[in-house]
């Protein structure tokens, strides 16, 4: 501000002034100011420490002082001028670079990237309501809590622009007497705001007052005229206003807000802008007010709209978010401020990823961003997303992000609400688990309605009954068992299950081929949070294999039971015919060659061999009978069983032998080979029920 008294006649001093205070504080600047058509600006007190202003210059072949753009090409700069608020701009580039023609711009953001990303600050040249321009200031070291700061600087400089051009008007006025008192006169009297010129003093006094002063306070001229301005303040501002004074006098300029008293004793809120000036080599202050009543109401109104919507969503026991098209947070209710937001830092200085991922950049594609996507479409969309807490805690969300635009209909930014979804994520982990499970059981698993008719049926049920699940589902779960048990048998298996208990029992099914199963069946009702019957759980063990085993295994048994059995028998029975073989032997001895007892007695000797063979046989299916190898004549054996055989497989079966008449021997044990061929026999019989052929 005292830099500023001395530059109060000139905007050439104001402009040197900018750049030296810019300057002094490492910052890039410019000053971009309003043509009278308001649609174009001209770059003005162009500062830029080091080497960056001339590489620039250098490279495009351009003048950057005094360079024209339209308003619309720097989106950043339309905002503010249309907005009367500063915005800061994490890449300074995005303001700097669109003010070229488009053939420079690459190499003005490769320039300003160079260092890495400098930030930049826009604020709106603001005097009186009127936009004069706009302030532009870039450095590494620039924040969000740099924006009141150069709010303030631009206030400065647009009251000292207007003050350089009225005192401009007032020099051309001085030059040329009349005209400029005409002039003078003129701009001091139609001014809309009001304007005073005072006397300095302990209290200044009112030496002109323009009839916008004069209206505003509802006095006339006359009764203004030789006052001390203090008739004007309010009595609770007066220790403010001595203060005021004493920095005027200080530092040359004051700005400030103050309270004033109308005639008729009603009170207004007023902005004041007072500065020292001489005129004609006299000490005067020249006071220029504006009132600031309509600008506090709606400040007002803006911010208890804002209490309510942050009181509104404080409400919300979710994440919501209001974000700007720069990612950082405009708006966040207590949940995000208590969970998610870095401590420390207020949750509007952060980026949305900064807060919910933790992250310095924006979301890549394994996390589609809401933000992009809204852009593009300008609709609501929604997307999961992965969470992650102050904490660190991991937190599954749904995330629901609607659209905000401007008066033009151009997307500004969302409203982000995160539904917290991780219960419902693990509920359906542990339900596609489940289902997994059931899905890949061995054992058959229906589920059928309260009625009985099946609603669900997994891979192992089509595996065991040939029924694809399609032709299960819709059809009674028992049906498939019907033809095999009676209905008092099912009508038991229902009355058990629908008065609440499981049942346990054993079917014997039909597969969709018509072949038999047995299953081990498992029924559980199903109840719903009120206890009530919905559906029924049947788990169906196909034992078939199982049964089969088992009665071999009784068979097995009772072989065993049979061999013991015939092993005593033989061998009792094996004594007898030692006997009785050995008394046939010597009574064929003794009886004479020509005896006629010859005959009797040999088959009496060739029935106990047989006898005797007979034995080895028994002795060999109990595995009592020691094996003796010997050479055979493998002809002579299936001749020798043929008989026995024809006995075995019964008359329905044709017998038919076919033996080589150039066999060689083979050595063997007789009774085992002779059993082999009988087992043979058997197996060819139990495999022809209705008659056939056998043929060795």
């Amino acid at each position: 501000a005292s830099a500023f008294q001395q530059a109060l006649y000139s905007e050439t001093v104001i402009f040197r002034t900018f750049q030296e205070q810019v300057a002094s504080l490492n910052l890039c600047g410019g000053l971009g100011l309003l043509d009278e058509s308001g649609r174009q600006l001209t770059l003005r007190a162009v500062v830029c420490p080091g080497v960056l202003l001339s590489r620039l210059e250098k490279e495009t072949g351009l003048q950057i002082e005094g360079l024209e753009f339209a308003v619309e090409t720097v989106e950043a700069c339309r905002q503010v001028i249309e907005g009367k608020e500063a915005l800061f701009l994490p890449d300074g580039s995005t303001l700097a670079a669109p003010m070229l023609p488009p053939a420079a711009r690459p190499f003005a953001e490769t320039i300003f990237r160079s260092p890495g990303e400098w930030p930049a600050v826009c604020a709106p040249l603001v005097a009186n309501g009127d936009v004069l321009g706009v302030l532009m200031v870039f450095g590494p070291a620039l924040s969000p809590v740099d924006v009141p700061a150069a709010t303030a600087f631009a206030s400065l400089i647009a009251v000292a622009l207007q003050n350089a051009r009225l005192f401009a008007s007032l020099r051309q006025e001085k030059a040329k007497r009349q005209a400029s008192e005409l002039r003078f006169r003129a701009l001091f009297e139609q001014s809309p705001n009001p304007i005073f010129l005072l006397q300095p003093a302990s209290s200044p006094i009112i030496v002109e007052a323009n009839p916008a002063a004069c209206a505003l306070h509802g006095y006339t001229h006359e009764e203004l005229v030789g006052r001390p301005v203090s008739l004007l303040d309010a009595p609770a501002d007066a220790a403010m206003i001595r203060e005021r004074q004493e920095t005027l006098q200080r530092e040359g300029i004051v700005h400030f807000t103050a309270t004033h008293v109308r005639k008729d004793g009603s009170t207004f809120p007023v902005e004041i802008t007072a500065t020292r000036i001489e005129i004609e080599g006299e000490p005067f202050i020249l006071s220029i007010e504006e009132d600031i009543t309509e600008r506090l109401r709606a400040e007002k109104e803006l911010e208890a709209a804002h209490t309510l919507l942050q009181r509104t969503i404080n409400g919300i026991e979710e994440p919501v978010m209001l974000i700007d098209l720069n990612y950082r947070v405009r708006l966040a209710n207590r949940v995000v401020r208590e969970r998610y937001a870095q401590v420390g830092m207020p949750a509007t200085l952060q980026c949305c990823y900064q807060i919910s991922h933790g992250r310095d950049t924006p979301c890549d594609g394994l996390h589609p961003c809401p933000l992009e996507e809204v852009r593009h479409t300008g609709r609501p969309v929604v997307v999961e997303h992965i969470h992650y807490t102050r904490q660190g805690e991991k937190r599954f969300v749904e995330i629901i992000a609607s659209p905000l635009f401007n008066e033009r209909g151009e997307v500004t930014g969302i409203i982000e609400a995160a539904r917290d979804i991780t219960d419902r994520k693990q509920a359906e982990e542990t339900i596609m688990r489940l289902a997994t499970a059931v899905e890949q059981a061995t054992d058959s698993i229906l589920i059928s309605d309260a009625s009985g008719r099946v609603v669900y049926a997994n891979a192992a049920f089509e595996r065991t009954t040939g029924y694809t699940r399609q032709e299960a589902i819709g059809r009674e779960a028992p049906l498939f068992a019907a033809r095999r048990h009676s209905p008092d048998f099912f009508r038991a298996v229902w009355e058990t299950i629908t008065g609440g208990e499981v049942w346990r029992g054993r079917f014997t099914n039909c597969r969709k081929d018509g072949s038999r199963f047995t299953e081990d069946v498992t029924v559980t009702p199903v109840r719903n949070e009120a206890g009530v019957i919905t559906h029924y759980v049947s788990v169906h063990r196909d034992i078939t294999h199982e049964l089969e085993l088992e009665e071999q295994y009784l068979q097995a048994q009772k072989m065993e039971a049979i061999g013991r059995l015939t092993g005593g028998i033989a061998h009792d029975f094996n004594n007898l015919l030692t006997a009785i073989n050995g008394f046939a032997s010597l009574l064929k001895m003794n009886l004479p060659p020509d005896s006629p007892h010859q005959k009797e007695v040999s088959d009496i000797l060739q029935a106990g061999q047989s006898a005797a063979t007979l034995i080895r046989r028994l002795m060999t299916f109990s595995r009592k009978q020691k094996a003796e190898p010997q050479i055979l004549d493998l002809n002579g054996l299936v001749s020798n069983l043929d008989k026995l055989l024809r006995r075995i497989i019964g008359e329905d079966i044709t017998l038919t032998t076919r033996l080589a008449a150039d066999l060689w021997p083979v050595k063997a044990d007789p009774a085992q080979m002779e059993q082999a061929i009988v087992n043979i026999a058997v197996n060819a019989r139990d495999a022809m029920p209705r008659g056939g052929r056998l043929t060795i």
